[in-house]
C-alpha cells in the first residue's frame, strides 16, 4: 500500500510485507526523528558517483 503526496506526488510512506513494516520518508516528518541510522545496506549496488562520508558500517547487501 502506498499513498501519494497530493501536492508533489512523492511517497511520504509505504506499507510493505503485508503490513509488517512501514517505510516513512524523512522529508514527511515534522519533528526531528528520534532514531538515527546505524548502518548502510546495499552499498554494493549504489551509484558509483555517490560517496558515503560518515563512519557507519557499510554492507554490500542486506545486514541483519
Amino acid at each position: 500500500m502506498t499513498e501519494l503526496q497530493g501536492s508533489c506526488g512523492s511517497l511520504p510512506y509505504s506499507v510493505v510485507r503485508d503490513g509488517a513494516f512501514v517505510h516513512v520518508a524523512l522529508c514527511s516528518l515534522v519533528d526531528e526523528p528520534s532514531l538515527r541510522p546505524t548502518k548502510h545496506i546495499f552499498v554494493g549496488s549504489k551509484a558509483p558517483w555517490f560517496e558515503i562520508t560518515d563512519d557507519l558500517p557499510q554492507f554490500g547487501e542486506h545486514a541483519t
